[in-house]
């Protein structure tokens, strides 16, 4: 049994279903099902809601159920690995919080109260609420309720935004597991703490993230099939080459894509079909920069050689960035989700899903999910070669076929240059076709039922089945 959870309660009433909880040990659990994908998540010891949204996840799962499934039916999807209990805990409509009785338990003080409630006029209360406004992304007024726990409300359950972690709520557990004499002895009081981590926050620069963003998304390719281009701005950037290219762009543009399938430059493209483009999940991105957002500003107050940090606070900052490098991983993964495929007609989308920490590189997906969908293939099928391009033919240039291939988006996208001689030959040896070679504008078949050398230039061509049975196997 991974874990076993003593007490539950959902978030709220909206989508995606959401839970936080404790288990057995004292420890936080946040539980949330998003684009069919089940996650469970284990803060550490002492820590609320946000610790727990960014903790090491347990279990995780894709799974086939409703978007909103309820609690039972979660219950028995993990309940051979996790335990759950019979029921969740108390009702956030009535306002009772899970989350508030937890600290309550664990610290002995008030229950925290959010921003909203006790706004104060000082620069820390103002930098806090205008920090936690920037990590949401709407205004202050945008962000109150009427004290109902909700995604967006200002209730106990409001201060976090659906998938990811509250940069606020996150810097304020960080703070409650320091004990007030290790905060006396580095800074004059919580106030001065508080403050520099706010800054380091706000002195994050938008460059800094999409560099960081950069790195993880490169190192998250490690299948060699494709040719990598990241965040191309230009149709230059992208080769016209024979191998097949996965173009990541930072966004969704459809003029960009267009003029790098029209062209490389000032010249027009000749190998279209070897274009495939992935492209991010907006309603994903605000997830993935809060997380790389407070990694770099962890990054920055540990590396800060002006603070006199005690060691037990250097060893929970360095084990949280620890947490966000693997939550960075999986954020940018489920945020570059979107495959832009050029077919004969225009183009098609294919949706890659959530998917969990243990989850292949990104080119790897990418390539099986297009080999399952037959708009990449290792091999043709030499019945198909006949029916599909030698039909009405008597013979067909083997350089002329690969060309047709590399050129007409929407054919079948080859693996390897190799695949397609591999597939001529077993037609050959399976007696689907001959091959042969022009002489004089004249085909000749060569070999027909055995096994011949394939090389897909000059003048070689395949010879239809009949003309190659024929003891005259010169086409006049």
């Amino acid at each position: 049994m991974l874990a076993r959870i003593t007490r539950l309660q959902r978030l709220s009433d909206q989508l995606p279903p959401q839970w936080y909880g404790q288990d057995d040990q004292g420890n936080p659990i946040y539980i949330i099902l998003h684009k069919g994908f089940l996650s469970i998540r284990r803060g550490g010891y002492g820590g609320g809601l946000e610790s727990a949204q960014v903790g090491d996840e347990i279990y995780g799962r894709q799974v086939d159920v409703s978007w909103d499934p309820g609690y039972g039916e979660i219950k028995r999807l993990c309940e051979d690995e996790v335990g759950l209990p019979e029921q969740d805990y108390g009702d956030t409509e009535t306002g009772e919080s899970l989350e508030d009785t937890v600290q309550e338990e664990h610290s002995g003080r008030a229950p925290f109260k959010p921003e909203s409630e006790t706004v104060g006029t000082g620069p820390e209360s103002v930098a806090r609420a205008d920090m936690a406004d920037s990590a949401s992304g709407e205004t202050r007024e945008g962000t109150r309720s009427s004290g109902k726990a909700g995604n967006g409300g200002t209730g106990s359950q409001g201060r976090r935004g659906p998938g990811g972690p509250d940069i606020e709520g996150l810097i304020r557990q960080w703070t409650s597991s320091v004990s007030a004499a290790q905060e006396r002895q580095s800074f004059n009081d919580r106030s001065s703490l508080n403050r520099i981590r706010f800054e380091k926050l706000q002195k994050v620069k938008e460059q800094d993230i999409n560099r960081r963003l950069r790195e993880v998304l490169g190192s998250l390719f490690t299948n060699g099939v494709f040719e990598v281009v990241l965040w191309a701005d230009n149709s230059y950037a992208v080769p016209d080459s024979e191998k097949l290219k996965l173009v990541v762009l930072r966004k969704d543009d459809p003029a960009l894509i267009g003029s790098i399938m029209r062209s490389r430059g000032v010249s027009a493209r000749v190998c279209r079909n070897t274009l495939l483009f992935l492209l991010p999940s907006e309603q994903d991105r605000r997830w993935c920069v809060n997380i790389i957002k407070y990694l770099l500003a962890c990054e920055a107050l540990l590396s800060d050689k002006s603070l006199a940090l005690p060691n037990e606070q250097r060893t929970t900052i360095h084990q949280e960035i620890q947490r966000l490098e693997t939550a960075s991983g999986e954020s940018v993964r489920r945020l570059y989700r979107f495959i832009r495929i050029p077919t004969h007609e225009g183009y098609r989308t294919s949706d890659l899903g959530a998917s969990g920490p243990q989850a292949p590189g990104i080119g790897h997906q990418v390539y099986e999910r297009l080999l399952r969908d037959g708009d990449i293939v290792e091999r043709l099928d030499p019945l198909e070669i006949r029916s599909r391009y030698l039909r009405g033919r008597a013979y067909l240039s083997t350089a002329d076929l690969y060309r047709s291939i590399l050129t007409t988006p929407g054919e079948p996208r080859l693996a390897r240059r190799a695949a397609l001689a591999e597939s001529i030959q077993m037609g050959v040896e399976a007696g689907i076709f001959g091959i042969g070679r022009l002489e004089g504008g004249t085909p000749r078949c060569r070999q027909f039922l055995e096994r011949a050398p394939v090389t897909l230039e000059g003048d070689e061509v395949i010879v239809r089945e009949g003309l190659s049975i024929a003891d005259e196997r010169v086409l006049s």
